[in-house]
């Protein structure tokens, strides 16, 4: 079983769709959304249609959650509190009913799915305590489980039982071992901040127990034109030159 997994879309259809095409090129047999499908970028529903489309398996994130209330929840910044009422004010009926509809957490193929940490919805798992905290609740909650995936933190990451919390700028790839636990964070595809513009996402053989942390190029110039179009922050353009 090859797994592709993505997540922290944020509305970047360029990006995407450059993941999506790299991954129909892997010979995956599915595709995992990790969350965060809207939010920040300007294509918040053409994104939804793709997930709803190729993805298998959709867990929610925040600013998925977030864009479905009457009120904004406190927490986010004002950048983030902007984009989402602009994403609110775009989304159709049932984009809102399709969202409010996906699980927090999804276990299949001994994999557990998840946007954020298991010990708190919205925080990041970005240390080595807070993996080795995520790996022992996943042991306790989810017996059957031996790999945790999560994003969130927009940064590709990985850490083991014996092997403490790394975090990567660019690709690489790893084995683990079969007893396991593992927990991996394929990155961000639409809106990376890891140092690199280059868009995210992992690729999973499960016969084989190996891990790709992979990245793809996309039109940045594009989805930065859409967002300033679009009268989002021209800041939320700015960073995906950067990747910060």
């Amino acid at each position: 079983m090859r797994l592709a997994i993505i997540s922290d879309i944020h509305g970047n259809l360029e990006a995407l769709r450059s993941v999506l095409g790299r991954i129909d090129e892997s010979r995956c047999d599915e595709i995992w959304c990790l969350g965060d499908i809207v939010g920040y970028g300007a294509d918040p529903s053409a994104c939804i249609e793709l997930v709803r489309e190729r993805c298998s398996l959709v867990v929610a994130g925040n600013h998925d959650t977030a864009a479905t209330r009457d009120q904004i929840p406190p927490g986010y910044n004002s950048l983030a509190r902007q984009a989402l009422l602009w994403t609110k004010a775009r989304l159709s009926s049932d984009e809102v009913t399709w969202l409010r509809s996906l699980p927090v957490t999804a276990l299949r193929f001994s994999c557990l799915a998840c946007h954020g940490s298991l010990r708190q919805r919205d925080a990041y798992v970005d240390s080595d305590r807070e993996a080795r905290i995520n790996l022992e609740l996943m042991q306790a909650q989810y017996p059957e489980a031996s790999i945790f995936l999560c994003g969130h933190t927009h940064v590709k990451a990985w850490a083991a039982r014996e092997t403490r919390w790394k975090s990567f700028s660019s690709g690489t790839a790893f084995d683990w071992p079969e007893q396991g636990p593992i927990l991996v964070n394929p990155g961000s595809t639409g809106q990376p901040r890891d140092g690199t513009p280059r868009a995210s996402w992992a690729l999973f053989d499960l016969e084989t127990r190996r891990c790709e942390l992979k990245t793809a190029s996309y039109e940045i110039g594009l989805a930065q034109e859409k967002i300033v179009k679009g009268g989002l922050p021209i800041w939320l353009a700015e960073r995906l030159d950067t990747g910060t």
